[in-house]
């Protein structure tokens, strides 16, 4: 996703642009993983989930 928004935008709005690219792809990732975790797909801390 950040390959894609980069080319939209680094032509346009320079180096703005590669930084809002990384800013909307880092908070997907963490909204994926946010997720995740919620579902128990993911543990935080393995191994410390029963204290």
């Amino acid at each position: 996703m950040n390959i894609i928004l980069n080319i939209l935008l680094i032509p346009v709005f320079s180096y703005y642009g590669a930084a809002a690219a990384t800013v909307v792809s880092e908070t997907l990732i963490l909204a994926i993983y946010l997720v995740a975790v919620k579902k128990g797909c993911l543990e935080l801390m393995p191994g410390e989930a029963g204290h």
